[in-house]
């Protein structure tokens, strides 16, 4: 049995991921017992908790002043590993740590920004999106180690927030190619794309379920609500509300502590 996370925010207008939470408890799945709302523009949300101050237990990035910002955090599929995006002079690259804050290596050295990595599940490569080549955002793969850098999407619209399939043979995304933002998959080469949501409001984030059979994704369908969290099958394009709001970022498995 499995269930959505929800990783913290902080006032990142559509796409927020900021990486200053505790990250082994969100891949834990470990619960927080809730507390009243933290208030002011520094209030922090981590699990379901509100936050004034990141204590310094907590703090992975603290040692390393040189970001402006740090964001998009993935953790490598064996946990050993942090992929991020970080923000040292306004123009973003992609970067790796070991879990515990060591071993800083920056991977991508472009002059266009470069956002939400994506480990392959073997991982060996990671998948994230970027805007080096026309100015608009399109998917691109590379190995590890930031070599073998490979582009997969060229039109001129934009492609988002890539997702690797568990058996990695397809990777998730979202892109405006329709004409509003909807969910598609392509193979790890960027062809035979498939169209999975078609709908006029905005569908992204997309995260691949367990076995592969499913997409969880945030949309605003009723925009008065917020970003909720839907559902589509793979095999039929069958979609169904979950009744969670906000954004996936995870799928865990559900255990003792998190119930």
């Amino acid at each position: 049995m499995t269930q959505l996370v929800r990783k913290g925010v902080k006032g990142f207008k559509v796409f927020p991921r900021l990486f200053l939470q505790r990250l082994e408890k969100l891949r834990r799945g470990v619960k927080v017992d809730k507390q009243k709302k933290a208030k002011g523009k520094n209030a922090w949300r981590r699990w379901y908790q509100w936050i004034n101050e990141i204590p310094p237990s907590e703090r992975f990035t603290s040692g390393f002043p040189e970001f402006r910002r740090i964001q998009d955090p993935a953790w490598s599929p064996d946990g050993t590993q942090i992929a991020f995006r970080g923000d040292q002079s306004g123009d973003p690259e992609l970067y790796v740590m070991g879990a515990t804050g060591s071993n800083l290596r920056q991977l991508t050295h472009s002059p266009g920004e470069d956002w939400t990595p994506a480990w392959s599940p073997d991982g060996t490569h990671l998948a994230f999106s970027s805007r080096r080549s026309n100015g608009s955002w399109d998917i691109f793969t590379m190995r590890s180690d930031g070599s073998e850098v490979t582009q997969l999407t060229f039109d001129s619209w934009d492609n988002y927030l890539p997702d690797w399939s568990p058996d990695g043979n397809r990777i998730a995304f979202a892109s405006n190619r329709s004409g509003n933002w909807d969910i598609f998959t392509m193979d790890t080469e960027g062809s035979s794309v498939q169209q999975l949501t078609d709908h006029p409001s905005v569908d992204i984030e997309p995260v691949w379920s367990p076995d592969g059979s499913q997409l969880a994704f945030a949309t605003l369908r009723t925009p008065e609500s917020g970003y909720e969290v839907f559902l589509v099958d793979l095999d039929g394009g069958q979609e169904s509300g979950t009744g969670q709001q906000g954004y996936p970022t995870d799928w865990i498995a559900q255990s003792e502590d998190s119930r």
